[in-house]
């Protein structure tokens, strides 16, 4: 049979048509790196990188956005959220009443009543009547706190304040003057949380960079890098597969008053900021450990903090001296 001549344009069109669709199809599979920014969420950017097709990294951005959102609103101390309870109602109430709160917040509170323990109080969730007076002054940026002040506010930050009632789905500060900051745990908490729920959804390569909390998954070696204090380079670089890198550094919030830097890492053994190291950094698997090991070490000496890292397991720290000295721990990547 002889095909008429516009029967068979209209098959080199269709045909045209499917070369165009399969091609496209297959440019919609290709797995390369995709990288998305985010921005507010624990007040900072966010950037993330995923390995995957275009779909695949559609629905990971989505992921992202939406999981950046749920933590942020839940660990809030500042904002109150319509129908939420979150920390700030939880600070509003206390020496009032138990209230209820989401299992994912009485999660992060019992792990940052352990992270005190194992620290030794170097690192306290239950230290916001002293932090919220620093935020305070270094809002302002004109004066540092009267000392009679902050030992005033340093009598209500013992842990022991914080009572928690995971039967019941509650929490309570025993006291109206106690007040909690999670600063030094909340974004590396929520990082690994967010980090766990991607990998049960199927996502196996990406990492996410929240505000310098690093996360890494996958078997792809990544250079990553940890910054100089005193200045905008890069002290050193290496390359890392999955886990997590975090650092702690008097450069990152400060105000300075008569010549002098006051920034925002409180030793909650002198309330003043330790000025003990320019920047600590961890390395170890879990996010929000890394997060919290990096406000413990910054308070501690070396010796304290090479038998903190003992005691835990599984971590390495670099510390840099406000002269520059770099000192780690022995399995830290120096090369």
């Amino acid at each position: 049979m002889q095909l008429s001549s516009t029967l068979k344009r209209r098959i080199a069109i269709a045909l045209l048509l499917a070369i165009l669709l399969s091609l496209s199809l297959a440019s919609c599979e290709r797995k390369e790196a995709h990288s998305f920014t985010f921005f507010g969420s624990f007040d900072t950017v966010t950037t993330v990188t995923v390995y995957g097709t275009d779909r695949e990294a559609e629905r990971f951005s989505e992921r992202v956005g939406e999981l950046l959102s749920h933590y942020h609103k839940l660990f809030d101390i500042y904002r109150d959220y319509p129908g939420q309870n979150n920390l700030k109602t939880l600070n509003d109430m206390a020496g009032i009443a138990p209230i209820e709160l989401d299992g994912e917040i009485l999660s992060l509170l019992a792990y940052g009543l352990w992270i005190d323990s194992l620290t030794d109080g170097a690192c306290r969730i239950t230290y916001g009547a002293v932090l919220s007076i620093w935020h305070r002054y270094r809002e302002a940026g004109v004066a540092i706190p009267d000392p009679a002040l902050l030992d005033k506010a340093s009598l209500y930050t013992s842990p022991e304040l914080l009572s928690l009632d995971e039967a019941a789905g509650t929490a309570y500060l025993t006291s109206s003057e106690a007040s909690l900051d999670v600063g030094a745990v909340a974004k590396g908490y929520a990082t690994e949380a967010i980090a766990r729920t991607l990998i049960a959804e199927g996502f196996s390569d990406f990492s996410l960079n929240v505000g310098g909390n690093l996360r890494l998954v996958g078997d792809k070696a990544r250079t990553v890098g940890i910054r100089d204090p005193h200045s905008d380079s890069i002290l050193l670089s290496f390359e890392m597969e999955s886990g997590s890198l975090v650092t702690s550094g008097n450069y990152e919030r400060f105000y300075t008053v008569g010549g002098v830097r006051y920034h925002h890492l409180i030793d909650p053994k002198t309330a003043m900021p330790s000025n003990r190291w320019a920047s600590v950094s961890v390395l170890t698997e879990d996010a929000g450990l890394a997060d919290a090991l990096s406000t413990a070490l910054f308070m501690l000496d070396f010796e304290a903090g090479l038998a903190l890292l003992q005691r835990v397991g599984g971590a390495e720290a670099l510390w840099v001296t406000p002269e520059g000295e770099i000192l780690s721990s022995e399995g830290f990547p120096l090369n």
